[in-house]
C-alpha cells in the first residue's frame, strides 16, 4: 500500500463485516489485522459480554478506548472498530496522520441477521425484547459518526475479499 497510509479503521454497525472484511484486508496488504473487540476480551480475560455485565457499557467503552489508543500506534495494521467506537467523543480528533477510515454500510436487516448468527458471540446491546429496534436506533444515533469516514463501502451482497479488493483500490485512488 501508499506510504501514506500506515493503517486503517473499519468502522460501522455490528454485523457489517469489520472483521471478516479487516482481515481479507490485510492479507491482502500482507499487513497486520487487529480486532478491537477481540483485544478486548483477551486483556479482560473474559468476553465482551461478561464486561458489560461486570463493568456496564462505560466500563466496555474505557476499555475500547484504551485498546483502540494502543492499536492507532500500530503501522501497516488493519483496525476492525467496535460498533460504538466512531461516535465516542473525541476519537475522530485523536486519529493519528496516515489512518484512514472506512465505513462499511449494510442494511439493518441484514446486519442483524449476521450479528445474530456470527458464531454465537453474544451481542449486550441486542439482548433487549426487540434486537431490530435496537440496532435501528443505534445505527440512526451513530450515523453522523459513520458518515465522516473517509470512504464508505456498502457491503450487502458482496464476498469480503470483493469487498476488501474494492477498499483496497479505493484508498489506492484516492491518493
Amino acid at each position: 500500500m501508499s506510504a501514506g497510509i500506515r493503517r486503517v479503521v473499519l468502522i460501522g454497525s455490528m454485523g457489517s463485516g469489520k472483521s471478516t472484511v479487516g482481515r481479507e484486508l490485510a492479507d491482502l496488504w500482507g499487513w497486520t489485522f487487529a480486532d478491537a473487540d477481540e483485544v478486548v476480551e483477551r486483556e479482560a480475560g473474559c468476553s465482551v459480554a461478561d464486561v458489560f455485565a461486570a463493568e456496564g457499557e462505560r466500563g466496555f467503552r474505557a476499555r475500547e478506548r484504551k485498546v483502540m489508543s494502543g492499536l492507532l500506534r500500530e503501522a501497516a495494521c488493519v483496525i476492525a472498530s467496535g460498533g460504538g467506537w466512531a461516535s465516542e467523543p473525541g476519537v475522530w480528533d485523536a486519529l493519528p496522520d496516515g489512518t484512514r477510515t472506512v465505513w462499511l454500510r449494510v442494511s439493518t436487516r441484514v446486519a442483524l441477521e449476521r450479528a445474530l448468527a456470527d458464531g454465537g458471540r453474544e451481542r449486550p446491546l441486542l439482548s433487549g425484547p426487540d434486537p431490530m429496534e435496537t440496532l435501528e436506533r443505534l445505527r440512526r444515533d451513530r450515523a453522523a459518526s459513520y458518515e465522516r469516514a473517509d470512504l464508505s463501502i456498502d457491503t450487502e451482497g458482496a464476498r469480503p475479499r470483493e469487498i476488501a479488493e474494492r477498499i483496497a483500490t479505493a484508498l489506492k485512488e484516492s491518493q
